[in-house]
């Protein structure tokens, strides 16, 4: 067997005077890195965590006119307004601007309804027709999405 060559070509050292990385100094950088990436996690972790407050329910009756309503007959009531031609388009603004457009072109609209949406503000703007149809598909005749080619 032919005698070992101890010598490397890159470095002109032997292989057994290679410098070593001491196993404590390896372990030390290992524990750093975990202590580091720990304390990140907590970091994270530790952030308060904002939680909103839970809404109040809003009431399901409401006094009219020495009348209780429920939220389901006003919007029954309401959806009946939408529909209804007589008062002009309902495309493009809420309950209260289509009332409000139809008394001032004597139109007449019924007071019960501007009472209704004084009553429940929460149904002025969720007509319908909301976010179902928009005004330009009706001009364009688009539906808003792709067409296939």
């Amino acid at each position: 067997m032919p005698p070992i060559n101890k010598k490397t070509a890159s470095q002109g050292k032997s292989a057994w005077e290679q410098p070593r990385i001491d196993a404590g100094v390896q372990k030390k950088k290992l524990a750093q890195s975990i202590r580091t990436q720990k304390e990140e996690a907590k970091a994270a972790v530790s952030k308060p965590i904002k939680f909103e407050e839970p809404r109040k329910a809003l009431p399901t009756e409401r006094k009219i006119d020495n009348e209780i309503v429920t939220v389901s007959s006003a919007l029954t009531e309401l959806e009946t307004f939408d529909m209804c031609t007589k008062f002009g388009p309902c495309m493009s603004m809420d309950r209260l601007q289509r009332w409000n457009r139809a008394s001032k072109l004597g139109l007449e609209p019924p007071q019960r309804i501007q009472k209704l949406l004084e009553a429940f503000p929460e149904m002025v703007d969720k007509s319908i027709w909301h976010n179902r149809v928009h005004p330009d598909s009706i001009i364009t005749g688009s539906t808003g999405h792709a067409e296939p080619v």
